[in-house]
């Protein structure tokens, strides 16, 4: 299906660098200048590799590729909650708020750092 689309580039005899063989089907880009190529199983449609190539004088410099060696199934989403959602148990005690000391230090003059209190001072 993808061989018959316009603009794309159809390698029924194409090899991976695990050395898979495979079919290749690469855009390139408008210029020529630039080329992505994906190699696929050829009986389950799988991605074996992806290639992303520029022009050079001498061929195709690959600037990206990427080898799938495995691959595997969820049952759901990282973002999903577990199915079925398991309630939240109660807190065994209530949690109040502690106070925090804080630090105010002013000075007369608008760019003057005021000096640090000295451990053990109290103000």
């Amino acid at each position: 299906m993808l061989a018959d689309v316009n603009g794309l580039s159809y390698y029924p005899r194409v090899v991976d660098r695990a050395d898979r063989r495979g079919i290749g089907v690469a855009a390139t880009g408008a210029e020529g200048t630039s080329r992505d190529l994906l190699i696929l199983h050829p009986h389950t449609g799988e991605v074996l590799a992806y290639e992303a190539a520029h022009a050079t004088g001498s061929g195709w410099q690959v600037a990206t590729y990427v080898l799938f060696l495995g691959h595997g199934h969820a049952a759901r989403r990282w973002w999903e909650p577990p199915s079925p959602a398991r309630p939240v148990p109660p807190l065994q005690r209530r949690l109040y708020p502690r106070p925090q000391q804080h630090w105010l230090q002013t000075s007369t003059q608008p760019c003057e750092i005021p000096p640090y209190p000295k451990p053990g001072a109290r103000r």
